[in-house]
């Protein structure tokens, strides 16, 4: 098995295209309206013959990390794959519910098309749950506080809203389904400036003095944004740069590992530029 414990951390962590926003009760100041209430929510049923919500609950407790009075809520969702093909992304709204009636909307999403390309390209190290297959189920928890006094949830709805295929093909949102196509596009855009750089690291004559430039000039670009997350996903490639020239029974390890790295980081690549062009199927 290759030891591709940096590419590992960097490519498993799920796109979240919809994000996550830490839902809550509207709390208007005595003497305020009432802000208006969020449009319906509503079923897509296509959606949802790919993509069932199987249990969705919330539970409370009073931290003991937090200051007093702050409550911990946790949001438990399990969806069920009723296709026939492997879901690589999907998105879903979700409303809560307050003692009181009221309602708070808030969304999510987990693009897996990385995890994907993991799983054809480094089978030795992919779990089955690395991707969403037909008739399995996938754990989503969302965890959040409630500051004391504040309302805390006693249920949740679930409303799917995209589901993507392997085939490429999405039901749901055209909205959502745009918004999935652009980011595909930006973080293949972004693997493929990686990958560039990386290449010019190894072929100069003191990769690790090139590395250290080149992580030191996007700081310099730019404090945040793309730049800054491409310094920080050069800094992963410090060690094993750092062993180049070391042999091991006539083996460069430091440049092998670096090569398998740089294959399945051009996988990935691959996999999200082919995927970024989506057909609405519904």
């Amino acid at each position: 098995m290759r030891k591709n414990s940096i590419l590992i951390l960097l490519l498993l962590t799920p796109l979240i295209v919809s994000g996550q926003t830490q839902p809550s009760a509207p709390n208007p100041a005595p003497g305020r309206s009432q802000p208006a209430p969020p449009p319906a929510l509503t079923h897509n049923a296509v959606v949802e013959s790919a993509l069932e919500v199987k249990h969705a609950s919330v539970s409370s407790a009073q931290s003991s990390t937090q200051p007093a009075g702050v409550t911990m809520v946790s949001l438990a969702i399990e969806f069920q794959n009723n296709s026939r093909q492997v879901i690589t992304a999907f998105n879903y709204h979700l409303r809560l519910r307050f003692a009181d009636g009221r309602g708070a909307p808030s969304e999510g999403g987990e693009d897996l098309i990385k995890n994907l390309a993991i799983a054809k390209n480094q089978p030795e190290i992919a779990s089955p749950s690395l991707t969403f297959s037909p008739a399995t189920t996938r754990q989503i928890t969302r965890n959040f506080t409630v500051r004391s006094g504040g309302a805390v949830p006693v249920s949740v709805e679930v409303y799917p809203s995209l589901v993507v295929f392997e085939d490429r093909t999405a039901l749901g949102n055209p909205g959502e389904m745009a918004k999935m196509e652009a980011s595909r596009k930006s973080e293949a855009q972004n693997l493929a400036g990686l990958i560039a750089d990386l290449e010019s690291v190894a072929a100069s004559k003191d990769p690790a003095a090139a590395l250290t430039t080149r992580i030191a000039r996007l700081k310099q670009e730019g404090p945040s944004g793309t730049n800054s997350k491409q310094a920080k996903d050069l800094e992963g490639f410090s060690d094993v740069v750092g062993l180049f020239g070391k042999i091991n029974n006539g083996h460069d390890i430091g440049r092998e590992a670096f090569k398998g790295q740089l294959d399945e980081i051009r996988a990935q690549q691959k996999m999200l530029a082919e995927h970024s062009g989506l057909k609405r199927t519904e």
